[in-house]
Formats: structure tokens, sequence, C-alpha cells
């Protein structure tokens, strides 16, 4: 059995969001070989850019909250507002750097335990068919590419593999094209949780 993810798995662990819990638990049967992980090696690079995006977010938010307060400490009626606001701002100053940590710390560990798809001309040819066809954004779409190539030459039956994202938008109209390859998509990662620990079960592992 072949578990297909993307960058949004990766940052639904590195940024703790709400199926971290399951998320985890996938990483950690695949850590015990109980089933292939495989990701697109372009899914490894993407979290990154999505973190700085969020960071440089953050930094511009800082630097405005920081100028109010600095204006605000000048009045003495307000300084007791501007030493309570300070625990906030040294918060948010390291969040960016634990989401960062553990976000390395994630793909450090997929990378582990699992396989990337490169990116080759071939799959960035087909990303590009996929992206006018179903009007996917071109990192939608190289992720797409990869799976369905990966999927090809397998030859699988019904519902061997399954591919997980939490991007339900771009890939639902897609189902058919990974089930005619024997992987059923899934959108929420507790449904990927339990289709693994169903077939783990049915496969008396």
């Amino acid at each position: 059995m072949i578990v297909y993810v993307e960058s949004n798995f990766c940052l639904e662990l590195a940024f703790q969001q709400e199926e971290e819990a399951q998320a985890e638990e996938i990483l950690q049967l695949a850590n015990a070989r109980r089933f292939e992980l495989v990701l697109p090696q372009f899914a490894v690079c993407e979290p990154f850019s999505t973190l700085n995006r969020y960071d440089n977010e953050r930094r511009r938010f800082l630097n405005d909250l920081n100028k109010q307060l600095s204006e605000l400490n000048r009045s003495a009626q307000h300084q007791g507002i501007v030493a309570g606001m300070q625990p906030l701002v040294a918060t948010l100053t390291r969040i960016g750097q634990d989401q960062a940590n553990r976000l390395e710390a994630v793909v450090e560990r997929m990378l582990h335990c699992g396989r990337t798809i490169p990116l080759t001309a071939a799959l960035f040819a087909s990303a590009r068919q996929l992206e006018g066809q179903y009007d996917l954004s071109p990192q939608d779409a190289i992720v797409a590419a990869s799976v369905l190539g990966d999927l090809q030459p397998l030859n699988a039956a019904p519902e061997s593999h399954a591919f997980l994202s939490r991007n339900s938008k771009d890939f639902n109209p897609m189902r058919g094209d990974f089930s005619a390859l024997g992987c059923q998509y899934l959108s929420k990662f507790r449904d990927g949780l339990q289709f693994i620990r169903s077939r783990i079960s049915n496969s008396g592992q």
C-alpha cells in the first residue's frame, strides 16, 4: 500500500493544526514501515515558501505594532497597556522560529521514512496539461502529475493506494483520475488514517 501526501501534510504537523494527531499517527505508521509513504519532491520545498510568507506577514504586523506601542509608551496613561502587550510581542516573535524548527524536523522525519518523486521534464509537461484541463495552480498541477505519474506503472487494484490532501477544492474534480489508477483521494487526514488502519488490519500486518 502506498499513501501519497503533499505540502499541507507537512504544514499540518509543523503548525500543529486541527488534524495534527492523525497526521502524526500516519507518520509514525510510515516510520514503522506499515505502508510506503510517498511525496512529490516539489512538496518538500513548498512548505518552506509558505512558512516564509507567513513569517514576512508576521514581521510586518510586528513592525506596525511596535510603532504603535512606541507612540503609546510616550503617554504615562498608556504605559501600563504597553507593558502588558510586551509578552504578546515576544510570543509572536518566537512563533516563527518555533514553526521553522518544527517544519525542518517534520521534513527530516518524512525523508527518513518515505520516498520522494523527482520533478522531471516529462512530469512538468504533464503538469502543464493538468493545469489547463482542471484550472489548477502550477503547484497543485505538479503535485497531481507527480502522483498520477507514479501510479501509472503500478497497475493497481481499485483503492489499493490513497492520496491525502486537504486541498479538496482542486483535487476533488480529479477523483476519477486517481481512482482509475487504483488510488482513492481523501481530503481529511482522519479519513486517511482510517484507510491505512483498515488496509493494515485486512492484510494482517
